[in-house]
């Protein structure tokens, strides 16, 4: 996994072209949660518990950019992950992206 580079892929718009790292990420969290809630019961020791739902699963990691040897604008790769953040006007939301790495793929938004 380690040698090929991680990529963020957007699903919109259609034909966008993926996102490279320019370097790979030394590491990644992936937290995931659950929501549960407490019900008191008198007489009991202990409330009961229920589960409500599931919480969403969040990738993290910091990704390092670096074009000194090259000698370009680091923003040029920097403004394209910025730019997930936008709303798209098709979906009036921000565009769903793939993160992969490897054989590792998170579907997700920014």
């Amino acid at each position: 996994m380690a040698l090929e580079k991680a990529l963020i892929k957007p699903e919109a718009p259609r034909g966008a072209p993926p996102i490279p790292a320019l370097f790979n990420p030394n590491q990644y969290g992936l937290d995931a949660s659950n929501e549960f809630a407490e019900t008191a019961v008198p007489g009991l020791d202990s409330p009961l518990l229920q589960y409500v739902r599931g919480g969403s699963r969040m990738l993290s990691m910091e990704l390092f950019f670096d074009t000194y040897e090259q000698r370009t604008d680091v923003r040029r790769h920097t403004d394209r992950i910025y730019k997930l953040l936008a709303i798209e006007p098709t979906t009036h939301a921000p565009p769903i992206c793939t993160f992969t790495w490897g054989r590792f793929s998170f579907r997700c938004v920014v």
